[in-house]
């Protein structure tokens, strides 16, 4: 008797057991032995449950890289290092890149309100102004010979005069000024305002 029950549990032990690799862990096979020697055998089907309500075998620990999703509301992986350059902004409110150090040579402004740049030192000929109000180069040395005034109000050049012998020059020294003296003075344009004039004009 107890012979043939301890064979009889030994066979079902190994038969479970291969029922149990036979389907991959997909059966559930429960032995109930009776008072009277008998053996039951209860299999059951369900693929859906292992050992509670649902199954809870380990999750693959793949990660899901196919949503916008990972483990919070939003995808939270670390964002990428490289920087955007295809849009007008960077970090802020606008694009802070360093500026060009190029300097601008296309318009009228450089860095004020008005081009600041140095001014070009080669003189201007071209007009009659250079730097008061009239043009202040220096005059020409070259004498001007085209005309009848040089400095004064008269041309002061040196004429050729007469000359006399000594008989008549004591006479004429002599004479009274009359109309002939006066008008030979007068030829010379020393008059008394004349010569006032011209007095005045070289000291000028």
């Amino acid at each position: 008797m107890k012979f043939s029950s301890v064979t009889a549990i030994a066979l079902a032990t190994v038969a479970t057991v291969a029922t149990a690799k036979k389907g991959e862990h997909d059966f559930t096979t429960t032995l109930t032995l009776s008072s009277d020697g008998s053996l039951t055998t209860t299999t059951s089907t369900h693929t859906t449950h292992k050992y509670g309500k649902f199954n809870k075998t380990s999750k693959s620990k793949t990660p899901n890289h196919t949503g916008t999703h990972k483990y919070g509301k939003f995808n939270k992986t670390s964002k990428s290092k490289t920087p955007n350059h295809t849009g007008t902004h960077k970090y802020g409110k606008f694009n802070k890149t360093s500026k060009s150090k190029t300097p601008n040579h296309t318009g009228t402004h450089k860095y004020g309100k008005f081009n600041k740049t140095s001014k070009s030192k080669t003189p201007n000929h071209t007009g009659t102004h250079k730097y008061g109000k009239f043009n202040k180069t220096s005059k020409s040395k070259t004498p001007n010979h085209t005309g009848t005034h040089k400095y004064g109000k008269f041309n002061k050049t040196k004429h050729d005069t007469t000359t006399y012998g000594p008989g008549e020059k004591a006479r004429k020294n002599n004479a009274a000024a009359g109309p002939s003296n006066f008008n030979s003075i007068k030829l010379f344009g020393v008059t008394a305002g004349s010569a006032a004039v011209a007095g005045a004009l070289l000291l000028l």
